[in-house]
């Protein structure tokens, strides 16, 4: 079985991913170290190199990519892939999607928290602006992550929670 994780940055994609993937005992694949690992180069540094456009590219490449190397496997996407070309029809096609609806206020203190340092779009941003920036970008991507299979809102979503 596929499980993919969906949502905005600082939802909790990666640190559940890994949790849940252990739990069951299958692969976990960060989609964004995929490309970073074929690109040879970093998220920021393609954005800034390359653009937004080649990057959504490399990412749809990437996740067909996973989807048929792994049977079964846990896959945290980026924030923005679920909204690019068919991305969600695959992931929906491929498997079981999970939204990890965050508030922005809770997002914005947790990627504060990890740094923004690499993310060249939110690193100049004041705590209202990123939060501002954030509320906006859910509003954009809402139509895609609400067609995840399940939705789990809160801020404090935990394994746990995925597992029943």
């Amino acid at each position: 079985m596929m499980i993919f994780l969906v949502g905005m940055p600082g939802s909790g994609k990666t640190t559940l991913g890994k949790a849940l993937a252990k739990a069951l005992a299958v692969h976990f694949v960060d989609l964004d170290e995929v490309i970073e690992e074929e690109e040879g180069q970093s998220i920021a540094s393609i954005f800034a190199q390359r653009g937004e456009r080649y990057f959504r590219e490399a990412e749809s490449k990437a996740l067909t990519e996973i989807i048929s190397q792994y049977q079964e496997a846990v896959i945290s996407t980026g924030g923005g892939a679920p909204c690019f070309g068919s991305n969600m029809e695959l992931i929906a096609s491929s498997g079981i999607s999970i939204f990890l609806n965050g508030a922005p206020d809770q997002l914005a203190e947790r990627l504060r928290a990890m740094g923004l340092s690499d993310r060249p779009k939110l690193r100049h941003l004041n705590q209202d602006e990123l939060e501002n920036y954030l509320s906006r970008q859910l509003g954009e991507r809402s139509v895609f992550y609400q067609q995840a299979d399940l939705i789990l809102s809160g801020d404090n979503l935990s394994v746990q929670q995925l597992l029943t």
